[in-house]
């Protein structure tokens, strides 16, 4: 993964901030994203004392604007987005379910714009 940007959305704790952390040993920039900023800051400053490089993020993923514009700020912030983990689907009614998959496409949207 070097060389690649990869977000992990739901990586405040747990199997997310294992995900971050294992990324971050596999040389990706790691976004550690997490509706808990302070979570996700902790997460982040873990990864960099240990070398890697992780940025962090308060984002509520399930507020469609600001999914467009924590995307954006990735985009513009690390120069591309190569892998989107979601850990953080809590409810598979359909409307839930249809707001992930919107951040699955628009996270690889966003990162192939960037891309080109």
């Amino acid at each position: 993964f070097k060389g690649k940007v990869a977000v992990v959305v739901g990586a405040g704790s747990g199997i997310g901030a294992a995900i971050s952390r294992q990324l971050a040993i596999e040389q990706a920039e790691v976004v550690v994203a997490d509706i808990n900023g302070d979570a996700a800051s902790q997460v982040a400053a873990e990864i960099r004392s240990h070398g890697g490089q992780a940025h962090n993020f308060a984002v509520d993923v399930t507020d469609a604007q600001a999914l467009e514009t924590f995307v954006e700020s990735v985009v513009d912030k690390c120069g591309g987005l190569h892998l989107a983990v979601n850990n953080r689907l809590s409810d598979f009614e359909p409307a839930a379910v249809e707001r992930e998959i919107r951040f699955i496409v628009k996270a690889a949207a966003a990162g192939m714009r960037k891309e080109r």
